[in-house]
C-alpha cells in the first residue's frame, strides 16, 4: 500500500511516498468424515479452518476528510488490519426417505478470531483532541459528536479494526426435499424444499456491546418450489 505526504509547501508542493507491506499466511486443515448408519441415514461431521483477507477498502493508508462547513465526515485509516480466521464444525444428520427426498438436520459452530468491525466507543468516535484533522476538539453533544471550531460543525468518524474478542457462531439448521412423483400427471413433475436455520452469536466489541456478524439473520427461512421433466 502506498500513500502520500506532502513534505513542502512549494509551488507545486512536493511528496514524498510511504510504502506500507505485511505478509501472513495460514496452515488451512480440513477433515469430512460420512457414515453410512444404513441405506438410507447418513451421518456426517465436518471440520475445517478459513480465513479471509480485509477488503481494500478496509485496509486505507491515509484518513480522509470531507464536507463542511456544518458536518464533517471523518474515515480513519488503518494499515494494520489483518486477515480474520475461524475455525467451523458441522454435525449433520440425513434421511433419504424416497427417490430424490431428503430430510436432514444440522447443527454447526464457527468460532471467529480477529473479525473486521468498524470502530466503536466515544475514544475512537468523537476523540478530545481533532487538531491533526483541522477539527479543534470535540466533544459529545446529546448524541451527536460536535467540534468547537467556528460553526460548531458535527463530526462523524467511522473506521474499521480487528476484533480482538473471539466471537462464536452457532446454530441449528432444518432441511427437506421432496418430489411429487406419487401424485396424478402432470402434478407428478412438481417438487419442493423448505429449510429453516436458527443462528446465535455470542461475543463482545472492543467497548463491550453485544457483537454482531453482517449479514448473518438469527432466523432464516427458505421456500422452494420447481417443476422438472
Amino acid at each position: 500500500i502506498n500513500s502520500m505526504d506532502r513534505v513542502s509547501n512549494s509551488n507545486p508542493p512536493t511528496f514524498k511516498t510511504n510504502t506500507y507491506k505485511h505478509s501472513y499466511n495460514e496452515l488451512l486443515p480440513s477433515l469430512l468424515v460420512a457414515a453410512d448408519l444404513t441405506d438410507k441415514l447418513v451421518l456426517r461431521f465436518a471440520a475445517y479452518r478459513t480465513y479471509v483477507r480485509p477488503q481494500p477498502r478496509n485496509v486505507t493508508p491515509t484518513t480522509q476528510i470531507s464536507g463542511g462547513p456544518s458536518t464533517y465526515t471523518v474515515a480513519l485509516g488503518n494499515v494494520n488490519i489483518r486477515p480474520y480466521t475461524a475455525n467451523s464444525y458441522d454435525l449433520s444428520l440425513e434421511w433419504y426417505n424416497r427417490p430424490n427426498g431428503l430430510i436432514a438436520i444440522d447443527v454447526y459452530q464457527k468460532d471467529v478470531k480477529g473479525l473486521i468491525t468498524p470502530l466503536t466507543g466515544i475514544a475512537n468516535l468523537c476523540p478530545s483532541d481533532a487538531t491533526q484533522w483541522g477539527l479543534g476538539h470535540l466533544s459529545v453533544n446529546g448524541t451527536v459528536c460536535q467540534s468547537d471550531i467556528a460553526g460548531n460543525p458535527i463530526v462523524n468518524i467511522s473506521g474499521n479494526t480487528n476484533n480482538p474478542n473471539p466471537i462464536r457462531a452457532q446454530g441449528l439448521e432444518f432441511t427437506a426435499q421432496q418430489n411429487l412423483d406419487f401424485l396424478p400427471a402432470p402434478w407428478d413433475k412438481l417438487g419442493g424444499e423448505v429449510n429453516y436455520s436458527h443462528t446465535t452469536i455470542h461475543g463482545i466489541n472492543p467497548d463491550g456491546s453485544k457483537a454482531v456478524l453482517p449479514g448473518v439473520s438469527k432466523n432464516n427461512y427458505n421456500l422452494i418450489a420447481y417443476y422438472e421433466t
